[in-house]
This record gives C-alpha cells, structure tokens and sequence, in this order.
C-alpha cells in the first residue's frame, strides 16, 4: 500500500491526493500534524 507523508493544507499535497484518488490508487495518508512522526521513520 502507498503510504503519503504531508499535511492537509499543503497544495502539493492536496494535487497528489486528488490525482491518486481521480486514478483510483489505493493509498493511506499520513498527517504530519494530526499523527506526527518518529525521528527513526524521517530517517528512512
């Protein structure tokens, strides 16, 4: 499963989103600012 790392308001963000969904790709977003984020994950 593709895995989005971003947040909401980020027009970046919202583009790929809408392209993956208008594409039907199954994906799960990551919110920085509602789920935030480990050091050792940034790291990878």
């Amino acid at each position: 499963m593709l895995v989005i790392y971003g947040i909401t308001t980020c027009r970046q963000t919202q583009k790929a989103l809408a392209w993956l969904r208008k594409n039907n790709i199954d994906f799960i977003f990551h919110d920085y600012k509602k789920i935030g984020i480990t050091e050792d994950k940034l790291s990878e």
